[in-house]
């Protein structure tokens, strides 16, 4: 059964955990997940002297350094989710059609499998690259 929060978000607010339940809170579980998420895809490999892979290359660097930069970023966005999410399984990571009202910017979709309460279901998140590099996750 997948945790609703991470164990970050555990040992930095105990309290929360007080109330045990046998049913999962699938809003609270994606919240968690968006928030990991962010985390995660906002570090640089490299900056954590713990697990120096945790994280993904720089976002230019990796577009700049192939012909096909897009398709390694989903790569290594795809690689990095499957390693350090656990929550989520089967991880997809594909580039999501431009926005024809703001063409500038990145998107990526994310699809994967989550399981909550013994069920499986298949869970979406949107990431948007922004104009100062940062990607933001939604559900």
């Amino acid at each position: 059964m997948a945790r609703e929060l991470s164990l970050l978000e555990r040992i930095r607010n105990p309290e929360r955990e007080d109330r045990r339940s046998v049913e999962t809170d699938h809003g609270r579980l994606t919240r968690s997940v968006v928030s990991n998420l962010e985390r995660l895809l906002n570090s640089r490999q490299g900056a954590s002297p713990s697990r120096p892979d945790y994280g993904i290359p720089s976002v230019e660097d990796v577009l700049h350094s192939s012909s096909d930069g897009l398709r390694s970023l989903c790569s290594e966005i795809q690689e990095s989710i499957s390693s350090f999410e656990p929550r989520l399984n089967n991880v997809r990571v594909k580039l999501a059609a431009k926005n024809e009202n703001d063409p500038t910017f990145l998107r990526f979709e994310i699809l994967a499998d989550i399981v909550t309460g013994g069920r499986k279901s298949r869970v979406r998140f949107e990431t948007r690259l922004d104009e100062s590099g940062r990607l933001a996750v939604k559900d």
